[in-house]
């Protein structure tokens, strides 16, 4: 029998409606570009799924861009959590938290420098969990939950502007991605 391309297809996902063949984009009559298979989507807040996250790239990964108005907010929503950022926060809303544990009474929710972690005060069951991309600042950090959500606030430590190896490009506050399991989310965009 012969393999075919799908059978060599491998994903680090566990939940089988989740997996998604590795995209194809023809850029010229003779080079097809293989991405590996993404495990995030651009979404709204409330989860709705973004009409960027059906990207399609030009020539050198350029996008055609038209706004008349001003652009509406992307979130990144990964297993585990959805989030957005600005220059000097992170959003992270943990929307695998069931509805009945949503009271702060219920909840365990830790942040560290470079850590956080949500899960259920009674049974221990982790929602969200991991290391940061990058340095937060766990005194001014926030976390809150309406009955509905699970929203932190992080604050960025921002050390790398101070960081005189990483002068010029790699000196902004841009985080490619939540966690440092997660794959960098290269359409997703900082907020003003």
């Amino acid at each position: 029998e012969e393999d075919s391309e799908d059978d060599n297809y491998v994903s680090d996902s566990s939940d089988d409606e989740d997996k998604r063949p590795p995209e194809q984009f023809d850029l010229s009559s003779s080079t097809t570009i293989m991405l590996p298979p993404r495990n995030y989507t651009l979404v709204h807040e409330d989860g709705r799924l973004h009409k960027r996250d059906n990207f399609t790239p030009m020539s050198f990964g350029m996008q055609r861009i038209h706004n008349n108005a001003a652009p509406e907010p992307v979130w990144v929503q990964t297993q585990n959590a959805r989030w957005m950022q600005g220059t000097t926060e992170v959003v992270v809303i943990a929307h695998t938290v069931p509805r009945d544990q949503m009271r702060a009474a219920l909840l365990d929710v830790q942040l560290a420098p470079r850590q956080v972690h949500v899960a259920s005060r009674a049974t221990g069951q982790v929602f969200l969990h991991g290391e940061l991309e990058e340095r937060i600042d766990p005194r001014t950090s926030t976390w809150l939950t309406d009955g509905t959500h699970v929203t932190m606030t992080l604050v960025k430590a921002n050390l790398q502007i101070y960081d005189a190896g990483k002068k010029g490009t790699a000196a902004d506050t841009h985080w490619h991605r939540l966690l440092t399991t997660d794959q960098c989310a290269l359409h997703a965009e900082t907020q003003p």
